[in-house]
């Protein structure tokens, strides 16, 4: 991905032929639900890569982009395989907890049994704090430091108390310190 977000690279493990690897009809672009009129507008080629230039920056999102490649050739006219032509690609450089999603939110809990909080910025360390809607404190971890070469930075609560219980239905207030900052919000609970 470029410096300006608004590219993105896919090499080769062997040479491409130019004249396939240029159009632009060989490739195609799926994006989140949150960029939907971003599109491919351009490719320039280099021999072992391809950059692929999109119409406005990539935006934040627990949801990836791709790109499909297809009918492109090596220098001997071979088409290369469409095994494994999906280019999966998100933003990584997420600096700050504006960034946090927490899903299923409500959490129904004969469906699923953890929550997960997505996005955390990569390299930092913090806590989380979950507090009863009375406000006594349920749970309390330290959390990360989170990898930031992983797509989906997350870390999930299991809907246990520090005492390893179930905790019960209702509403949650959720707390998190990273550095100097903070972020909390709601989560509701149905068992």
């Amino acid at each position: 991905m470029s410096e300006d977000k608004k590219s993105v690279v896919i090499s080769f493990s062997e040479e491409i032929a130019p004249a396939s690897a240029s159009y632009p009809g060989n490739y195609s672009l799926s994006t989140p639900a949150n960029d939907p009129d971003n599109r491919i507008t351009g490719v320039l080629v280099d021999s072992q890569s391809v950059i692929v230039s999109l119409l406005h920056k990539l935006k934040h999102s627990d949801q990836a982009y791709y790109i499909r490649v297809e009918n492109l050739s090596d220098l001997s006219g071979n088409v290369i395989s469409p095994q494994h032509n999906l280019a999966r690609f998100a933003l990584r450089d997420i600096k700050d907890l504006s960034q946090l999603k927490v899903y299923p939110n409500p959490i129904n809990t004969t469906e699923q049994s953890e929550l997960v909080f997505l996005n955390f910025p990569g390299g930092k360390k913090g806590r989380i704090a979950i507090y009863s809607a009375t406000g006594n404190l349920v749970f309390k971890s330290d959390i990360g430091p989170f990898n930031p070469d992983n797509n989906r930075i997350t870390w999930r609560w299991n809907l246990r108390n520090n005492n390893g219980r179930r905790v019960s239905s209702g509403v949650y207030y959720y707390l998190i310190e990273m550095d100097d900052e903070r972020t909390k919000g709601k989560i509701a609970v149905i068992n």
